[in-house]
């Protein structure tokens, strides 16, 4: 086990594994499943643990890795934790012809 620790700090194993829990948002997940299926290619030995949610998840509680949202709020996150903008996208209202 020491080993394995000793390898991955020296970067003697170049390729990343492990596994990372990631919260996705129903909404947009389609403009995100191309970057995570590029990931997962990329980093074959990192399992994505995905959760689709629109639920608000805590990080400090470890109930995931990393949490994508959609917002049109501009506060900043607490200071435990890092955002970042990945994009923009448009929100669009539809119906249906009866409604």
């Amino acid at each position: 086990m020491l080993s394995e620790a000793e390898r991955q700090v020296t970067g003697k194993d170049s390729e990343l594994s492990g596994r990372i829990k990631l919260s996705l948002p129903a909404v947009p997940v389609t403009h995100i499943s191309e970057a995570v299926a590029e990931f997962a290619i990329q980093y074959p030995r990192i399992e994505l643990d995905i959760t689709v949610s629109d639920h608000p998840v805590d990080l400090a509680r470890r109930e995931a890795d990393i949490a994508v949202r959609a917002s049109r709020s501009t506060k900043r996150p607490p200071k435990d934790i890092v955002g970042i903008k990945l994009g923009r996208f448009r929100w669009v209202t539809t119906s249906t012809a009866i409604y």
